[in-house]
């Protein structure tokens, strides 16, 4: 039995790791604009994949909860949220990775990518909103 505390804690564990994935929404973005482009290809491909992985882990982490650190699944009204993101998600995703694992990236790649991030970060946001009316 936990108290409120402990509920204050996972809430604020919960809305700092949502307000990550809005950040490494922007640095996919960045990193497959600085691969698309030729610049330092080899490095910013290898960032780009371990980017994208971090924010698969953190978002599936929200989703299902991690009971490593007592964080439990959320509330439905962000679930509902994070599906959402999920599904932007899948298709940012794919591109980032294409991108990741050719070292190249295509005019539509980087196109699709930038069009892609700015929605993905808003629906993000969202859920940090979400999350922090659940600790109000």
């Amino acid at each position: 039995a936990y108290g409120l505390k402990h509920l204050v804690h996972v809430l604020a564990v919960a809305i700092n790791i949502a307000a990550r994935l809005r950040m490494l929404t922007q640095k996919i973005a960045k990193e497959a604009g600085l691969s698309g482009l030729g610049f330092e290809v080899e490095t910013n491909t290898a960032q780009l994949d371990k980017t994208s992985k971090l924010f698969e882990a953190s978002r599936s982490a929200l989703m299902t909860g991690l009971p490593t650190i007592t964080l439990p699944p959320p509330p439905e009204t962000v679930l509902a949220k994070l599906v959402e993101v999920q599904t932007m998600w899948d298709s940012y995703k794919a591109i980032a990775s294409d991108i990741a694992t050719m070292g190249i990236a295509s005019e539509f790649q980087l196109i699709s990518i930038s069009e892609q991030a700015d929605p993905l970060l808003v629906t993000m946001n969202d859920a940090v909103q979400l999350y922090q009316a659940e600790r109000s």
